[in-house]
């Protein structure tokens, strides 16, 4: 059986609930900006790994995203991949960089990070492929409820909007609160990212060593403001790219409203901007000179209004994911990168995000020093 169509007729949600109830076997491909791929055996998600194309393995990048692993481990893993026909997952644990219950507590984190993107997906394609041998091959096998991954994706897109509010940059840092947890209060990655927070990160740098999910560091660190453990401060970075949004007029305001998480982002902004906190959004009349400041971002473009529309939203996506790879690109080599294709060799960003800056008229450009300026049309 092959069920195919658009994201737009017929969502992800749709689709994993007739997968559940049928009790299908076989592989989901969503298509958009990339492939994502879900495996299913009898209606239980059971790995993300595209096995049609060996050098794409989704784990790698969470692993290099999250900072689960130290620039001296991978060279190892690298080593061991190039002498021995293993997967990831058998290095990993071969290796005693993971043990089975991390590595479990891992993919499953990897797979609800995609359920959470493909949920919020409103134009691509799918196609399910029904097998009867679907497990054949699978390593890192995993078992997933399709109704708990549903329920914890819907949380997380209800939750957005508060912690984009919160948290609104990855420049901002913290202090300590007025009321420390009482010891055995918090669970391991809070007490980690608790850690990280009162060195002093911004919180691009948490997310880059906090080891686990962007939306659960930045829940757990807008809990830990919540409790008085910690106090949240917008502060810029003078070494790390800022790259602000534009908001540009046409009538695509009801595509918008779809992902409310990035319009609160963008009213949030624009709201900064009123008084002076931050440059205007990817456009604005006059915008100063940055380039004697390599480490800082020039963006050039058209004047904007305050009218969010869907472009603006896929470029909103785009700018945090360039500035969250930029940063951990940043943290490993105390530089930035000479090509956005750095980025991608390294995992930091997907294979398909330079092209599409390409396509609509942006261009990164080194500077001088170890800095770079991403220009807009």
């Amino acid at each position: 059986m092959a069920l195919e169509g658009q994201l737009s007729d017929f969502s992800l949600e749709e689709i994993l609930q007739l997968i559940a109830v049928q009790q299908k076997s076989g592989f989901l491909v969503l298509k958009h900006e990339r492939e994502i791929v879900f495996y299913f055996d009898r209606g239980v998600l059971i790995s993300t790994r595209d096995r049609r194309n060996p050098g794409d393995d989704p784990l790698d990048a969470y692993l290099h995203r999250y900072g689960f692993l130290k620039p001296e481990q991978w060279q190892h893993i690298e080593f061991v991949l190039q002498h021995a026909k293993l997967d990831l997952t058998e290095v990993l644990t071969s290796e005693n960089l993971l043990d089975e219950a991390a590595l479990t507590a891992v993919l499953q984190g990897l797979a609800q990070e995609l359920v959470h993107e493909g949920m919020k997906i409103k134009r691509g394609q799918y196609h399910f492929t029904a097998t009867t041998e679907v497990g054949t091959g699978v390593r890192g096998r995993i078992a997933m409820d399709v109704q708990g991954l549903l329920m914890e994706g819907a949380r997380r897109l209800d939750e957005e909007p508060r912690l984009v509010e919160k948290l609104p940059s990855l420049s901002m840092t913290f202090e300590p609160g007025p009321k420390p947890p009482q010891a055995g209060a918090l669970g391991e990655i809070s007490q980690r990212l608790l850690r990280l927070a009162t060195q002093g990160l911004s919180l691009g740098e948490i997310i880059a060593q906090g080891r686990t999910s962007a939306f659960m560091a930045r829940e757990l660190l807008a809990n830990l403001c919540e409790s008085g453990a910690l106090i949240a401060s917008k502060t810029e970075l003078a070494q790390v790219i800022q790259l602000p949004v534009s908001r540009q007029a046409d009538g695509g305001g009801r595509d918008a409203l779809r992902q409310p998480a990035l319009v609160a982002l963008l009213c949030l902004l624009l709201l900064a901007g009123a008084v002076a906190q931050w440059r205007p959004l990817l456009a604005g009349p006059a915008p100063p000179d940055l380039t004697a400041d390599a480490d800082r971002t020039a963006i050039d473009g058209p004047q904007g209004v305050a009218c969010v529309t869907a472009e603006q939203i896929r470029l909103a996506q785009l700018r945090d994911g360039v500035e969250q790879a930029i940063l951990l690109y940043h943290r490993q080599h105390g530089r930035h990168p000479r090509a956005l294709t750095a980025l991608v060799e390294e995992g930091f960003l997907d294979a398909g995000v330079p092209t599409t800056l390409e396509a609509r008229g942006w261009r990164y450009q080194a500077t001088g020093g170890h800095g770079g300026r991403l220009l807009a049309p």
